[in-house]
């Protein structure tokens, strides 16, 4: 989904935030606390099951990278200091990254760039395609 995302933005010019919240043992108050606060047009799933939550924040404005991560991560922040205790918190991690990236210093999150990963989407052959019936039948 993230690089899904990340192409999309690249091909219309915009923008969004991959914000990143983990912890060695999330609970349903935090899922349930992110849930509450993201909105519908966010994208909301594991990033890294069972130790990370992944949120994709689509639509954004044109505050500066640097403001931008920083005021999601102080939101978030806010949002989860509501619903979970202070010790509890201090072992929750928070990060954001904004996309696309010019200097590519997130790796991790363009494997799809890597010529040694293989890509996830398996190229379908050109006599598979002739098979299928046109959609403008139907």
């Amino acid at each position: 989904m993230l690089s899904l995302e990340r192409l999309r933005c690249e091909r219309t010019e915009s923008r969004f935030a991959l914000l990143l919240i983990g912890a060695e043992d999330l609970t349903d108050e935090i899922g349930i606390a992110i849930a509450g606060a993201v909105r519908e047009t966010d994208i909301t799933g594991w990033y890294r099951y069972p130790t990370t939550i992944g949120v994709i924040l689509t639509a954004l404005n044109e505050t500066g990278r640097e403001t931008l991560e920083s005021v999601v991560v102080e939101r978030t922040n806010a949002v989860l200091s509501l619903h979970v205790d202070a010790a509890r918190l201090g072992q929750v991690r928070i990060s954001c990254h904004i996309f696309p990236e010019d200097d590519l210093r997130d790796r991790i999150f363009y494997s799809d760039r890597d010529e040694n990963i293989s890509r996830r989407i398996i190229p379908v052959r050109q006599r598979d395609v002739a098979t299928w019936p046109a959609a403008s039948t139907r």
